[in-house]
């Protein structure tokens, strides 16, 4: 869904998407925070929501998902604590 002029907030509740496992909405126009549902997700591989207006924390659980490879928040610069990085992690 990544460069689609989606708008909005991305709404929580999405802890019920189990076999989701990539979250690909960079450069659109999101705003708020990121739902801390997304760190339920057992599956997620990738989260990438760079390039948006998100604000505030990075949900702790975020990295809980033992298949998460990579998470893209650069050129996000009010969450708080990570302003402009891509992590990746090595499996």
């Amino acid at each position: 869904m990544g460069e689609n002029n989606i708008y909005g907030e991305i709404l929580p509740g999405n802890e019920n998407l189990a076999s989701l496992n990539g979250l690909a909405m960079e450069n659109n126009q999101l705003t708020g925070s990121i739902p801390f549902s997304i760190g339920k997700l057992p599956n997620l591989i990738l989260v990438s929501v760079a390039s948006n207006q998100l604000s505030g924390k990075i949900p702790s659980n975020i990295c809980n998902s033992t298949q998460l490879d990579r998470i893209d928040f650069w050129d996000i610069l009010s969450l708080v604590p990570i302003k402009r990085y891509t992590f990746a992690f090595d499996a």
